[in-house]
C-alpha cells in the first residue's frame, strides 16, 4: 500500500516537473507581445534622435517644421524624416526573448550587440520618450536585434529598421535653398554687377515693374522667376557655425566674416543679390551668391541673409536668372482681357475716336451712334495681343519724348479689374505709338504713366501698315 502511493506521489511529481520544462521551454513568439515595435503615432512624435559610431543627430519638431538641433541648427528635409517615422511606425516585432529565456540560455544583451549598442534611436511625444538600442544582425533571416532602453527583453524586427539611421546630418537637412512659398513674395529686388536694379512689386495681384522703369511686368515671366528661386537646391554644406560653446561665439564670428569676405559674400563684394519681400514681414529676406567654388567651378558660394550658413549651388544659377530678368517686362501693349475693357479711345491731331461699353458698345465721339458689335470685338482682339519685341526706358532708347508730334496717335484704354475684389476697380492705360519711319523701318509706342515714360518697340508688328 505505501509502495503504491509513493509510486502515485512521484508519477505526479513527474508530471509537474515536465509540464513545468514544457512551459518554459515555449518558443518566444508564442508570450504575449505587442504587434508594433512603436507604442504611440508619428503624428504624436515632436524629438527625434541618432546615434551611431561618433555621428549624433537630433531633430525637433515646431508646428509642421523639422530643424535639426544638433550637431548643426538647420531646416531638415521634412518629408525624409516623415518617410523614415513611417517607415519606423510599420515595424513590427518579430519576436521577443525575455529576460528569463536569456538567463537560462546564459546569454547577456551583450551577446545580441546590444551593450554597447550598435545604435541608438530616440524618439519623443510631448508626455513620454523611448530609446531603441540597435545590435547584432540575425544570423537567420532578415531581422536585426533591439532593444527597448529600459526593459530586459530582446526583440527581433524588420532590418529595414537600419535604413532608417543615417549617416550624417547632411543626409537629413534640406536641399532646397529657400522654405515657404513663392506665393508669400510682393517684391523682388534684384542687384547685379554693372547692371541696374531689377525691382517688381504685386499691386491687386498684378505684377508691376518698378526700377529701372515703370511698366507692367510679366505675370508668367515673374512666376517662373520666383519658382525657379525655390526650386534651387543646396550642392554642398560649405560652413556652419556651431551651436554650442559660448566661449567660442566671438571667434565664429570672426570667422564668418573672414569667409564672407574670401568667398565674396559680403553685401559689398557680391556680384548678385536678390532681396525677397515677403507679405506680412518688415524686412525682406535676401540671398547673396559670391564667387565660383575653388576646384568645382560648376558651383558657386551662396548664402541667406538669415541664416549663418554657407552654402554652394550650380553655378547655371546666375546666368539662369539673367536671362529670366532681361524678359520680365509686360511686352504686351494692353495686358488685359478684351472683354473688360469698358472704354477705348484713338486721337489724332484733332480728330478723335472713342468707342464706350454701357451693356453694349457705342461710339459717343465724333457722333454718337450704334457700333457693330463683331467689329468691335475684333478691334479689341486686335488690340490686346499687340506685343513688342523689346521694352525700355525713354532714356535708353534716346526717343526724344517731344519728338512724338502731331502725326502720333494717342490710344486710351479704360478696363474693369476684378482680381481679388468684390467690386471691379476702373484701371486706364495710355500709349502714343509714333509713324511708321520708313527709311529706318521703326515705329515706337510710348507708355505714358504718372511718372515716367516706356518705350516699346513695336517695329514688326507695324511692319507692314505703312502709314496707316
Amino acid at each position: 500500500m505505501k509502495r503504491t502511493t509513493t509510486l502515485q506521489l512521484f508519477t505526479v511529481l513527474l508530471i509537474l516537473v515536465v509540464l513545468i520544462w514544457l512551459l518554459e521551454r515555449r518558443s518566444p513568439v508564442q508570450f504575449p507581445k505587442p504587434e508594433r515595435l512603436i507604442p504611440f503615432n508619428i503624428d504624436e512624435i515632436v524629438t527625434l534622435g541618432f546615434e551611431k559610431d561618433s555621428i549624433k543627430i537630433k531633430c525637433s519638431r515646431i508646428g509642421m517644421q523639422w530643424r535639426i538641433v544638433s550637431p548643426v541648427n538647420a531646416r531638415a528635409d521634412a518629408g525624409m524624416i516623415m518617410s523614415d517615422l513611417h517607415t519606423l511606425e510599420m515595424l513590427k516585432v518579430d519576436e521577443v526573448i525575455t529576460e528569463s529565456q536569456l538567463k537560462r540560455r546564459g546569454l547577456t544583451l551583450k551577446d545580441y550587440g546590444l551593450v554597447p549598442p550598435r545604435a541608438r534611436i530616440t524618439l519623443g511625444t510631448r508626455k513620454e520618450f523611448i530609446d531603441i538600442l540597435v545590435g547584432d544582425s540575425s544570423p537567420v533571416g532578415d531581422s536585426v536585434y533591439v532593444n527597448i532602453k529600459g526593459l530586459a527583453d530582446v526583440i527581433a524586427t524588420s532590418r529595414v529598421l537600419l535604413d532608417v539611421i543615417p549617416a550624417s546630418p547632411e543626409v537629413i537637412r534640406e536641399r532646397l535653398l529657400l522654405d515657404s512659398g513663392p506665393e508669400r513674395i510682393s517684391g523682388i529686388e534684384i542687384h547685379r554687377a554693372g547692371l541696374p536694379v531689377l525691382s517688381i512689386e504685386r499691386l491687386n495681384d498684378r505684377w508691376q515693374l518698378k526700377q529701372p522703369f515703370v511698366a507692367p511686368a510679366n505675370h508668367e515671366r515673374v512666376s517662373q522667376l520666383l519658382e525657379f528661386l525655390y526650386e534651387l537646391r543646396i550642392e554642398k554644406f560649405i560652413w556652419d557655425p556651431p551651436v554650442s560653446i559660448k566661449e567660442k561665439e566671438r571667434d565664429d564670428v570672426q570667422m564668418k566674416q573672414s569667409l564672407l569676405s574670401k568667398f565674396q559674400l559680403t553685401k559689398e563684394q557680391a556680384p548678385l543679390r536678390i532681396l525677397l519681400q515677403e507679405t506680412g514681414k518688415s524686412t525682406p529676406r535676401e540671398i547673396i551668391t559670391g564667387k565660383n567654388v575653388e576646384n568645382a567651378p560648376e558651383t558657386v558660394y551662396i548664402r541667406l541673409s538669415d541664416e549663418p550658413s554657407i552654402y554652394s549651388v550650380g553655378s547655371y544659377f546666375v546666368s539662369a536668372l539673367s536671362s529670366l530678368c532681361d524678359n520680365v517686362a509686360e511686352k504686351r501693349l494692353f495686358p488685359v482681357k478684351a472683354d473688360e475693357i469698358i472704354r477705348v479711345s484713338f486721337r489724332m491731331g484733332d480728330s478723335k475716336f472713342v468707342l464706350l461699353k454701357d451693356k453694349t458698345w457705342n461710339i459717343v465721339e465724333p457722333v454718337k451712334y450704334n457700333a457693330d458689335i463683331d467689329a468691335v470685338n475684333k478691334l479689341l482682339e486686335d488690340i490686346v495681343s499687340l506685343q513688342a519685341v523689346s521694352v525700355s526706358s525713354c532714356a535708353k532708347t534716346n526717343l526724344p519724348f517731344q519728338g512724338l508730334n502731331q502725326q502720333c496717335m494717342l490710344v486710351e484704354m479704360n478696363w474693369l479689374d476684378f482680381s481679388g475684389k468684390d467690386i471691379p476697380a476702373t484701371n486706364a492705360i495710355k500709349f502714343v505709338f509714333s509713324p511708321w519711319n520708313k527709311e529706318k523701318k521703326q515705329s515706337w509706342a510710348v507708355l505714358i504713366p504718372e511718372t515716367s515714360s516706356v518705350v516699346f518697340d513695336v517695329s514688326q508688328v507695324l511692319s507692314g501698315t505703312g502709314d496707316t
